[in-house]
C-alpha cells in the first residue's frame, strides 16, 4: 500500500525487471510499525545464515583488525658547528645523528726554519641499534613496514618498535604485549640469528571444501527452513538450497498479470501448469526432490488481491463458490508436475469482528 523510505533510491538489479516499478503509483509509506502489527503490510526478510558444525579450517585465521597509523618521523637534520682552534689547538665537530665522532688535532710550529708539527688523531664512534623482542608466539605477526626479522632501524626509524602489524612507531600499540622487535615495553632481547641457509617454507594445505549439510525434508526433527521461489526470478542453484528442507513455488494464479490491475479470470481459471523459475531444467521438481526437500506449489500470493489500503485487485472474488472446481485443478497440477503438496497463499480480506472488519471495500458483489 505504500512505498518505504528507500525504495526510490534503491539500486535494484536490472534482472529484476518490471519488480523496479511494480507499484510506480504508490505513496511513500508515513508511520511503519515496529512489531510488524498493523498497516502497511509488511514482509521481513532473513539473512540466509548456514549454522554448520562441517566448517573447514580458515587458512589464515580469524582476519586482522586495521593496522595503526605508522608513526614516522622527519629526515633527520645534521647541524655541525665548527669552533676555531683554541690554544690547546682542539677543533671538535658534533654530529646529530645517531653517530658522534670527535677529532683531536693538535699542532705547534716552531720557529721560521724549524718546523715540527704534531698530529694526535683520536675517533671514538657511538652508534646506537635497538635491540629486538622475539615475536610473541600467541601473536599473529605480520610483515609490512617492518617484521620480525626486518627492525624498524633497518628502514631508517631507529629507537621505534616494530607493531604486530608490521608498522613502526612508539605508541603502547607498537611496543605493546605482540610488539615484534624494537625497545618494546616487555623488556628488548636481542634478535634471532638469520640462518645463512633458511628451510622452504613449508606448503600450506589444500583447504578442504565444506562438506553439504544435506538437509532434508525427513531430516528427523521438528523444524522446516524453507527457500521461496518466486516463478519470475532465477532458479536457485543447488548449493543455494543446500540449506533448506523444503522449497516452495510460487505462484499458481487465476489472472493475467497488468501493471495497474491484474485481469481475473471469472471462472477461477489457474490452467494445467505452471512454470518453476526462470532457467529451470526439463526435471527440476525432480532434481530438487532428488536433494531431499520437500518441493511445494503455492496458489495465491498479493496479485489474486489484498487487505491493504490501495489495493485494487479481487480476483479472490471470482472463486467462491468455485472451491471443488478449484481444488480440482491443483491436485491435476501437482500430479502433473511432480511437487508433494499445495500451499495456499491468501491475502485477502476475511471480516472477522475485531481484526479486519469493516476494513475491506467490498470490490464486487461477489464478495
Amino acid at each position: 500500500s505504500c512505498k518505504h523510505e528507500g525504495y526510490a533510491e534503491y539500486p535494484f538489479p536490472e534482472e529484476w525487471g518490471r519488480d523496479v516499478s511494480l507499484y510506480p503509483g504508490l505513496p511513500d509509506c508515513e508511520d511503519v510499525p515496529e512489531d510488524g502489527n498493523g498497516v502497511p503490510e509488511q514482509f521481513w526478510n532473513c539473512a540466509e545464515v548456514k549454522i554448520s558444525t562441517n566448517c573447514p579450517p580458515s587458512p589464515n585465521g580469524p582476519p586482522p583488525p586495521s593496522p595503526p597509523t605508522p608513526e614516522t618521523t622527519a629526515p633527520t637534520t645534521t647541524s655541525t658547528t665548527s669552533v676555531a682552534p683554541t690554544p690547546s689547538g682542539v677543533a671538535t665537530t658534533t654530529s646529530a645523528t645517531a653517530t658522534t665522532t670527535v677529532t683531536t688535532d693538535a699542532t705547534t710550529s716552531a720557529t721560521a726554519t724549524t718546523a715540527t708539527t704534531t698530529t694526535a688523531a683520536t675517533t671514538t664512534t657511538v652508534t646506537t641499534n635497538p635491540q629486538t623482542n622475539p615475536p610473541n608466539p600467541n601473536c599473529a605477526n605480520n610483515s609490512g613496514q617492518c617484521s620480525a626479522t626486518t627492525t624498524c632501524a633497518d628502514v631508517g626509524h631507529s629507537e621505534m618498535c616494530c607493531s604486530q602489524w608490521g608498522w613502526c612507531g612508539s605508541s603502547a600499540e607498537h611496543c605493546g604485549e605482540c610488539c615484534q622487535n624494537g625497545p618494546c615495553i616487555n623488556g628488548p632481547t636481542p634478535p634471532p640469528p638469520t640462518p645463512s641457509n633458511p628451510p622452504p617454507s613449508p606448503t600450506p594445505p589444500t583447504p578442504t571444501p565444506p562438506t553439504p549439510d544435506n538437509y532434508t525434508a525427513d531430516h528427523g526433527e521438528d523444524s522446516r527452513v524453507i527457500a521461496y521461489v518466486g516463478n519470475w526470478q532465477a532458479c536457485p542453484t543447488a548449493e543455494q538450497i543446500d540449506a533448506y528442507s523444503h522449497v516452495v513455488v510460487a505462484f499458481a494464479v487465476s489472472y493475467t498479470w497488468s501493471p495497474s490491475k491484474n485481469i481475473c479470470k471469472e471462472q477461477c481459471d489457474v490452467g494445467t501448469s505452471v512454470p518453476i523459475c526462470v532457467g529451470q531444467s526439463a526435471n527440476q521438481v525432480a532434481e530438487w526432490q532428488a536433494l531431499g526437500k520437500k518441493v511445494i506449489l503455492s496458489f495465491g500470493g498479493a496479485g489474486m488481491g489484498g487487505s491493504w489500503s490501495g489495493d485494487q485487485n479481487n480476483c479472490w472474488d471470482y472463486c467462491f463458490g468455485k472451491e471443488d472446481a478449484l481444488s480440482s485443478q491443483l491436485v491435476a497440477m501437482i500430479g502433473s508436475q511432480g511437487f508433494d503438496g499445495v500451499d495456499i497463499d491468501y491475502e485477502y480480506c476475511y471480516d472477522v469482528e475485531g481484526t479486519q472488519s469493516g476494513r475491506c471495500d467490498q470490490r464486487t458483489s461477489l464478495y
